[in-house]
């Protein structure tokens, strides 16, 4: 497999869903190969040329696996700062998907088959459920106001408007179902998971606050103990350059720094591919990334 490359115009649901329990060996793939990177072409005010995508970088699989690297972010105003756009896409085989049956406390969690994780892919080969950030920015705009993720668990799934997250936050964790959940956090790395909470919430509107502390990782991931098809992911960045992408594979980010700049997409099922583009002040660029396989 070669991955190529290719992300909430705001903070948005990255994935929520449920399979049949997997090995536990099999979760947290990450990792892509790319190929040698062309410069993308600025749009600009006036009579500039139109943008040209952004190419694959020639980054490693291990490189690409490597956390986010702490930034020690720093808030300060951006001059004339410019705009990322893009589309990222999906070619070739997918992945198969990982279904799983509800067998218990139906009458909460229903009886419809749950997939968990996936690929999901439009008839325009647009990828759902990824994101686009940058690397490496250690000053810049403000993060959105609030430092609590919140996340409920409801009809026995996870739901969140916000699946990035800034490292070191909190989660707030709501059960609104009338049934025990447990909710166990776990730091994803290539081939492995560190545990970072294990909590039970016996009963409806139990509230858990958590702060996450990720080590090496940069990719937290939700289960529940009492539930094995409930699985939700979490991105955790150090700067608030990002953006997910919509329906149609879509994505911006706004006010970034003038320069030289690494876009990466990120799926919690393909892992990381990423392009290299040059950001005019005040101007605009784009960064198509496509997985390949």
């Amino acid at each position: 497999m070669r991955l190529l490359c290719t992300t909430i115009t705001t903070l948005t649901l990255i994935l929520a869903g449920c399979t049949k329990t997997a090995p536990k060996a099999e979760e947290g793939q990450t990792g892509s190969s790319g190929v040698p990177a062309a410069p993308a072409t600025a749009q600009v005010p006036g009579n500039a040329p139109a943008a040209a995508p952004a190419k694959a970088t020639g980054a490693s699989p291990a490189e690409l696996a490597k956390p986010e690297p702490s930034t020690d972010y720093k808030v300060t105003d951006v001059v004339n700062g410019g705009t990322i756009k893009g589309v990222i896409k999906f070619t070739g085989e997918k992945p198969p998907t990982r279904v799983m049956s509800v067998t218990k406390q139906q009458d909460i969690c229903g009886k419809d088959a749950r997939r968990v994780g996936g690929v999901v892919v439009t008839d325009s080969g647009a990828l759902r459920g990824a994101v686009a950030f940058i690397s490496g920015i250690k000053a810049g705009k403000p993060w959105p106001e609030g430092d609590m993720t919140e996340v409920d668990q409801l009809a026995c799934k996870f739901i969140t408007t916000n699946a990035v997250v800034r490292r070191g936050s909190k989660v707030r964790v709501t059960n609104s179902d009338p049934v025990l959940h447990n909710v166990h956090a776990y730091e994803m790395r290539k081939h492995t998971r560190r545990n970072l909470f294990n909590v039970a919430q016996p009963e409806k509107g139990h509230v858990i606050e958590k702060t996450i502390k990720i080590r090496r990782g940069d990719m937290l991931k939700l289960e529940c103990d009492a539930h094995d098809f409930m699985h939700m992911w979490i991105l955790a960045l150090d700067a608030p350059y990002f953006g997910a992408a919509a329906d149609d594979g879509t994505f911006t980010i706004e006010n970034v720094p003038a320069g030289q700049h690494r876009v990466r997409a990120w799926h919690p099922e393909l892992g990381k591919i990423e392009a290299v583009v040059d950001v005019p002040a005040g101007g605009e660029v784009t960064a198509d990334l496509t997985y390949e396989r």
